[in-house]
C-alpha cells in the first residue's frame, strides 16, 4: 500500500522456487485485509521480482484477476 503520504505499507511477500519446489508451480489464492486503511485513500501496488536476471524472463510470477471485495452492510 502507498499512502497519500509516500509511505509503503508491505501487506504480503512470499518467497518462491519454483525450479526446486513443484509445490510453488501453479497459482496461490491470498487474501489480504485492507481494514487499516479504511476511508483513507491509497495505491496499491502489486509486484515480482527474481533473485536471478535470468529467471525474470524464463519463471516470471504474475497476478491474476487481483479483486477488492468489500463487505455486505448489515440490515
Amino acid at each position: 500500500v502507498v499512502r497519500r503520504s509516500g509511505s509503503r505499507d508491505i501487506l504480503f511477500s512470499q518467497r518462491l522456487d519454483s525450479t526446486k519446489n513443484v509445490e510453488d508451480r501453479g497459482w496461490f489464492d491470498v487474501s489480504v485485509s485492507l481494514a487499516d486503511y479504511a476511508g483513507e485513500r491509497v495505491h496499491l501496488e502489486f509486484s515480482t521480482q527474481s533473485e536471478k536476471q535470468r529467471a525474470e524472463h524464463l519463471f516470471m510470477g504474475g497476478w491474476g484477476e487481483p479483486r477488492i471485495v468489500t463487505p455486505r452492510p448489515k440490515t
